[in-house]
This record gives structure tokens, C-alpha cells and sequence, in this order.
């Protein structure tokens, strides 16, 4: 099976859940799990290579969530965002557009 690579968002609410589930499938001899996570933009930041559809499964089951815009910026003027450039455009394409 082939390797698939995430990058998401979750709560800091989710997150326990979250790691518990990846932690708990990297040590698994049939099936490869690596995963990175960082506190970043009001909540974690996850980064996933797997190729294991258990695990997947497991994720989609929980119906995660990214934090909310205004919790991932929330000094960000939403009126005056203009252009999205920088850590805004990051998490705009990258976190929150897929989801």
C-alpha cells in the first residue's frame, strides 16, 4: 500500500485524542506511522505519513475540526486582510481550504 501524507489542524481539545491514536499505531510492525506535531495557530499542527487505513479511518471517524479562524488569528483585523500573504496565506491553503 502506498504511503499517504497529511498535514491538518486540530483543537487543542482534540489534539490528546489525536496523538494518543498516532502514538499508539507508530510502534505497529505491520503498517508504518510517523507523525510531527507543533502547537501553531491556536491549536496543533499535525503532520502524518502513513500507510495505514486503520489510521485513517480512525481520523476520519472522529470528524476533526481546525480551530476556528478567529482562534488561529485572533488579532487579525477580518475586514482588512486584503491580500493573503505569510503565515495567514500558509494557513488559509494549507489548513484551512482542505478542510
Amino acid at each position: 500500500m502506498a504511503e499517504r501524507r497529511r498535514l491538518f489542524a486540530v483543537t487543542d481539545a482534540d489534539a490528546p485524542r489525536v496523538l494518543n491514536l498516532l502514538a499508539a499505531h507508530a510502534n505497529n510492525i505491520n503498517s508504518f506511522t510517523r507523525y510531527s506535531a507543533r502547537r501553531e495557530f491556536g491549536g496543533h499542527v499535525i503532520e502524518l505519513v502513513t500507510d495505514s487505513m486503520a489510521v485513517l479511518e480512525a481520523l476520519d471517524a472522529m470528524r476533526l475540526r481546525p480551530p476556528a479562524p478567529w482562534l488561529a488569528f485572533p488579532d487579525l483585523d477580518a475586514g482588512g486582510t486584503g491580500s493573503l500573504q505569510g503565515s495567514l496565506d500558509y494557513w488559509w491553503n494549507r489548513l484551512w481550504m482542505p478542510y
